[in-house]
């Protein structure tokens, strides 16, 4: 079973502004074509950034969130990330978002399916809310321009 951390060391590094960048598609290729269908994985947040010339932007609201607990909780989660004391005052499209962009993983498991992580990075590359914010703040959209650094 391959390790988040050794897959992500075996894509190109580009640095934004002291930012440690990966490029999404690589990864997504490096993901399909892994053997193995787990991925081992520890706590971490993948976060995607738009990079365009010199320039990056941060699209923290598609973060990829991955939580190790020992019961899963996402309408608690989805509480604490949005600060409301019910999940039906939550917007259906952040809850949607929500969805593609958190997991939660037991314990005892620590292991990824690696068609989650390949059914986020489609999300982040195909999302018509995404390219349509960077297209206000860039004027351009380019899939092959999507970045991300791992916490």
């Amino acid at each position: 079973m391959q390790k988040i951390q050794n897959l992500i060391e075996k894509l190109e590094l580009t640095k934004i502004s002291n930012e440690k960048l990966y490029n999404i598609a690589e990864l997504k290729e490096k993901i399909v074509a892994l053997d193995d269908e787990k991925i081992d994985i520890p706590d971490c947040v993948l976060t995607p950034f738009y990079v365009y010339g010199e320039k990056r932007y941060e699209l923290y609201e598609y973060e990829f969130s991955v939580d190790i607990v020992k019961e899963r909780d996402f309408s608690g989660y989805l509480l604490r990330l949005t600060d409301k004391e019910t999940v039906d005052e939550i917007p259906t499209i952040i809850i949607e978002r929500q969805k593609k962009c958190h997991i939660e993983i037991l314990e005892h498991e620590q292991t990824l399916n690696k068609s989650i992580l390949e059914e986020y990075l489609e999300f982040v590359m195909d999302s018509p809310e995404l390219k349509k914010q960077i297209i206000q703040v860039f004027g351009t959209f380019v899939k092959e321009e999507l970045y991300f650094a791992i916490y």
